[in-house]
């Protein structure tokens, strides 16, 4: 799903030096993490081997943030993996340094080859994404040029799409469902750059640039951690143990006695001389930072930072049914994709949907089931109403489930995109101990750092996009 998580930044893995955390032998510094998702237990584990003192926060019950693996019952009546956040590895580049780490922790990874064909269903009726391209006569150099032109007038992605399918009003539902769901926010808060880069892939029949396919005589490759994703998380969080502190909800941030303090929702103090900040902007509003902490306008551009609002509703099907009419079929607010054995069949929501998908998802429900019927024919047992889930990772399940990212307490949405209200400001770099990062996350003092999938570097790291598709 274009859930698809979220980009741990290369840094995070064996090079520190811009952390500036000081001799491991000498000075012996006291590092607090906060957040237990990918990007800190990552970094929690590649400092603790070169013998750093870290201790890591964790709000949830449990590791692992936006990767969530639980069973659902299938309709064989036995259990099948489900993937609530990122699910394919490689989403967004080859990820090279998340399977090094993988095969590091003795992890084995799963191929998974799919054809693409792409359905479109609207009014009561599936029409053929591809065939309906092939009337536009787009041709690499008439597409580059075209998009250009119009970039230069447009404000969003959504007026790229009113431009580019002026006369074609099925196609201008098509592209805005496949850029918000895909980049997490609709198409008219998605900033023009980069994300026309996107639509560009996604127009002659892609999904987008690492994965640039056309109709179904190309598979593309999905991976995923054999037996769940959240075998990773699970995995060092092992390494780890006693390392790692479970429900502590950060609430402040001071200075005390040249100390960095922290206060947490029990009551409880703790002083570091470097904070590793490894959680979500969307949630930096609830804690509350003392005026030296960090200065307002990097505050102010963390809030300003947008988060897609996707969702997904896991529902068991036949697994028979893998020959269905399209591999993908979407309405204007959900998509479909099998999950790795063909027994589950994920909803993927889109942002505006997503937004208050356990609110308002009954309203949504009959919409998304006449869709996937008119695809994979019809359900013949009774579908109960999907429940949403707990914290715990590997839970089993009897019945669909349905996750809202942007309505999880410590999540706030599914993974940063770039929207219009920081626009290039997002991508801006500066450089910090030799090491590039982009200048909204500076580190303060070299006491402060900031690390996760919003802090990546596009196209300079790839531990692991991990987006929800």
């Amino acid at each position: 799903m274009g859930l698809d998580t979220p980009h741990i930044c290369e840094a995070n893995s064996n090079n520190h030096d811009h952390l500036a955390l000081g001799s491991a032998s000498t000075k012996k510094p006291k590092i607090a993490i906060i957040g237990a998702g990918l990007s800190g237990l990552t970094i929690g584990y590649r400092l603790n081997q070169k013998g750093y003192d870290i201790s890591l926060y964790e709000a949830r019950s449990c590791v692992g943030g936006r990767v969530h693996t639980v069973y659902v019952k299938n309709i064989e009546g036995t259990y099948s993996i489900a993937e609530l956040g990122g699910q394919n590895i490689t989403d967004g580049g080859e990820a090279k340094h998340f399977l090094n780490l993988a095969h590091e922790l003795g992890l084995e990874i799963e191929d998974d080859y799919r054809c693409l064909s792409r359905g479109f269903y609207a009014d009561g009726k599936m029409y053929d994404i591809n065939e309906l391209l092939k009337t536009c006569g787009f041709s690499e150099h008439k597409l580059e040029q075209t998009l250009k032109a119009i970039s230069l007038s447009a404000v969003s992605i959504r007026d790229v799409i009113e431009h580019l399918f002026s006369d074609n009003s099925l196609l201008k539902r098509i592209f805005n469902f496949y850029m918000g769901a895909y980049e997490g926010l609709p198409a008219e808060d998605l900033a023009i750059n980069p994300n026309i880069e996107t639509l560009k892939y996604f127009l002659p029949g892609g999904i987008a640039a690492p994965q640039e396919v056309a109709g179904t005589d190309n598979p593309f490759l999905l991976k995923y951690i054999k037996g769940g994703n959240s075998k990773l998380p699970l995995a060092l969080a092992d390494a780890l143990e006693g390392k790692i502190f479970l429900n502590k909800v950060l609430q402040k941030v001071s200075y005390g006695d040249e100390k960095i303090k922290l206060s947490f929702n029990d009551n409880t103090t703790v002083l570091c001389d470097k904070l590793i900040l490894s959680i979500p902007c969307s949630t930096f509003k609830d804690i509350l930072w003392e005026d030296s902490v960090i200065p307002k306008e990097q505050l102010d551009a963390f809030y300003d930072v947008q988060y897609g609002s996707n969702g997904k509703i896991l529902i068991p099907v036949e697994s028979n049914r893998i020959d269905s009419h399209y591999s993908l079929v979407s309405n204007d607010h959900v998509g479909t994709f099998h999950n790795n054995d063909y027994t589950l069949l994920t909803l993927y929501i889109d942002s505006i949907w997503g937004s208050n998908l356990n609110e308002n998802f009954k309203s949504y429900y009959a919409e998304m089931i006449e869709m996937v019927e008119a695809n994979y024919g019809k359900i013949k047992k009774s579908l109960p109403h999907p429940i949403v889930p707990s914290e715990k990772i590997y839970q089993q399940y009897d019945e669909p489930i349905i996750k809202s990212w942007a309505e999880d307490v410590y999540a706030k949405g599914s993974y940063s995109a770039i929207g219009t209200k920081l626009g290039d400001t997002f991508l801006n770099q500066s450089i910090s101990n030799n090491i590039p990062v982009k200048t909204i996350f500076l580190p303060i003092y070299n006491k402060i750092f900031f690390i996760g999938e919003h802090a990546s570097l596009i196209g300079s790291c790839d531990i692991s996009p991990l987006k929800f598709r």
